[in-house]
């Protein structure tokens, strides 16, 4: 039986980031030897400070971060961007697992309101149990809140083998961050991964980190979803977006796979599409960044390929002429399942005769 392999993958929850942050999951790479590959989610940086990350793999080898590809950028609401970025590696395990991922780091930006004692990223990863992989999700870096209103955002996300999981705030040892709260209400994420908070007793501008942990219901892995929610002011109503498709899809190697995006503004603003990184090869047209009266249709186009075995999640985003975003975001997943060889059963055994002897027989 072929060693477990960490080697690249198509589909990433997306983390956040000030100085940086990431979010590592796995999923499983051949379904005849066992492998594993690693994904090593997206890095949001500000654009004015992009470092590089070392994490552990959880069997004494680590890797860095420094070589990760630029997918997309944005900006918050002051204007000032930020960049999204994938990063891609290889590693052997001894077997399957449980293996736990891991990086810390001193620092997070310094606008932070509920202060850390660093940044924390830990998952955990165990196919022992023929597990396909972890959930993934995909949700905007800057996640904008309203001031002083009851917000409530529903998280996308899909599991590779259907497997029911869980949401929870990570702890202080997990995360390094303290519990986000402001005068009255702390912010809370259900366990169907629904995220509120009345954020009363907050102030227009402040950044708060949040990390939320997924969590198999089968304990087979668990993964951080870390991100930033700036509080933003009464600017209108946020824009919304409408699939035109299924949240969640399969879509096989070599099928061609299109999907709308349609965002509408009740203030009536034009708006600009944007995307949180899209899969090798796939199209959004009108291209990210263009502006265009609302309603805005969108389409998502691509063709996986077998290199793209995997589950991928994708964000599209609108954003008006004040700088509201889709709110929840405006997300959906393919899952490229592997091309499993087909499997011949003869049943059996038979009993042969002949020349008067007879003997039993099975067919592999």
């Amino acid at each position: 039986r072929a060693s477990p392999t960490i080697r690249p993958s198509q589909s990433e929850a997306t983390a956040v980031a000030g100085g940086s942050a990431s979010t590592p999951r796995a999923h499983r790479a051949d379904h005849s030897l066992s492998s594993l590959s690693l994904v090593l989610g997206l890095e949001g940086y500000r654009s004015n400070f992009i470092g590089q990350n070392t994490y552990g793999f959880g069997d004494g080898g680590s890797f860095s971060t420094g070589s990760a590809t630029t997918i997309a950028t944005g900006t918050d609401l002051a204007g000032e961007s930020f960049t999204i970025r994938r990063t891609v590696v290889e590693h052997t395990y001894a077997n399957d697992g449980p293996w736990l991922i891991s990086f810390q780091s001193c620092c997070r930006i310094g606008s932070i309101v509920n202060p850390s004692s660093g940044q924390r990223m830990e998952a955990v990863v165990d196919l022992s149990n023929g597990d396909l992989g972890s959930p993934v999700s995909s949700i905007p870096p800057m996640l904008q809140m309203e001031l002083n209103e009851l917000n409530v955002v529903p998280l996308p996300i899909a599991d590779p083998d259907g497997d029911p999981f869980s949401c929870r705030m990570a702890t202080l040892g997990e995360s390094l961050i303290n519990a986000v709260a402001a005068q009255t209400n702390a912010l809370s994420v259900s366990s169907d991964c629904v995220l509120s908070w009345q954020t009363d007793g907050t102030s227009v501008a402040q950044k708060y980190a949040v990390q939320v942990v997924i969590e198999e219901d089968n304990g087979a892995t668990r993964v951080p979803l870390d991100f930033i929610i700036e509080i933003v002011p009464d600017l209108g109503e946020p824009p919304e977006c409408a699939l035109g498709g299924n949240v969640h899809n399969v879509v096989f190697a070599g099928d061609s796979f299109s999907i709308s995006a349609t965002g509408t503004d009740l203030d009536g603003d034009d708006l600009t599409v944007g995307h949180l990184g899209l899969p090798a090869g796939a199209t959004l047209s009108p291209v990210s960044g263009t502006t265009g009266p609302q309603p805005f249709e969108a389409w998502f186009d691509w063709t996986p390929t077998p290199a793209d075995v995997g589950v991928h999640a994708i964000t599209i985003t609108f954003t008006d002429i004040n700088g509201l975003q889709t709110v929840p975001p405006c997300g959906f997943t393919i899952n490229v399942p592997a091309n499993v060889p087909p499997v011949c059963d003869a049943n059996g055994p038979y009993v042969v005769e002949c020349q008067g002897e007879t003997s039993e027989v099975s067919l592999d």
